[in-house]
Order: structure tokens, then sequence, then C-alpha cells
């Protein structure tokens, strides 16, 4: 599995939210992922934007380290553990097939949640400035960026100037 993937950006897909739900369904079947918390966050979970046609969650954990299991439980359900991109607050996992998924294992409720969680929900009920974001990812492709890293490091500018109106 490639760490710096190819990118696209595609309109919105009302579809996701469903998406997202039903990956959620299957997740909880798993024995110790069955209790946790779980949110959709990121651009698909943004109506109306362009987006990375890949759905990003968050699984709020207690603790750090999570337990062994919800690591096995996520490898169970085809995800793959992206050690290289997880950080001491952030476990990363993707999962790449007809319908692409990322999650993301945080402390709930912790300050890293709690962000993604007012991104997203400042991003929705501003949608003239989930617009301008969307118009921005459409400017980072067109000026020729393609892989995912570099995508992040042109977008962290206008995420920083909302994180400041949050």
């Amino acid at each position: 599995m490639r760490l710096n993937e190819r990118i696209q950006i595609v309109n919105h897909n009302p579809k996701w939210k469903q998406d997202y739900a039903d990956e959620i369904e299957g997740l909880k079947k798993k024995t110790f992922l069955s209790t946790l918390t779980y949110e959709h966050i990121g651009s698909t979970s943004i109506p109306n934007i362009k987006a990375k046609p890949v759905i990003d969650i968050i699984i709020g954990i207690n603790s750090f380290p999570p337990e062994k299991g919800i690591i096995k439980d996520l490898e169970e359900s085809e995800y793959t553990y992206m050690k290289e991109m997880s950080v001491l607050d952030r476990l990363y996992f993707i999962k790449r097939e007809l319908k692409n998924f990322n999650v993301h294992i945080i402390s709930y409720e912790g300050n890293v949640w709690n962000h993604d969680i007012l991104f997203r929900d400042y991003m929705i009920s501003h949608p003239d400035e989930a617009q301008e974001y969307s118009s921005l990812k459409e400017n980072i492709l067109s000026d020729g960026v393609e892989t995912l890293l570099e995508y992040l490091e042109k977008k962290v500018d206008f995420i920083m100037k909302i994180y400041e109106k949050m």
C-alpha cells in the first residue's frame, strides 16, 4: 500500500453518508470495536463540496495505546495499519477496495477528536467557507499536485484559519 498515494477529487456523493453507516455497522460486529465511538469526518461528511472519494472515520478510545484487539479487528476487516503515517495521538488505517476508507484511532473527546468534529461542524454550518475550501482543493490539483502529502500540505493554511474561527 502506498503511503503517498495519488489523489483525485470528485463532486459530493450523497451515498457517502450511507457508506459510512454501512461500514460502521460491519465494524461494530467485531468484539473489540463493538463498544467504541465513531464519527464521520473529512470532506465526505460535508455536503456539497468536492472531496477525495475516501471516507474518513475517527474511532474514539479512552487511552493510548489501544488494546491489541482493536488493531487486530481492523486488520481482519481488511484495513491496513499505516504505522509510518501514525503519530503519538493518532493511529492510521486504510482500506482501498470498491469503497475507500481511512480510520483514525484517537482519544475520545481529546484535542484531535474535538478539532476534527469542530472543523466538520463549522464547515457544515458555514457553506460559503465550505465552498471556498472546495475551490481551494480544485486549485491545488489544477496547479499540478497529484500526491496526498503535497495536497495535505497545501491545505494546511486554510485549515488553520478555520481553526482560529472555531
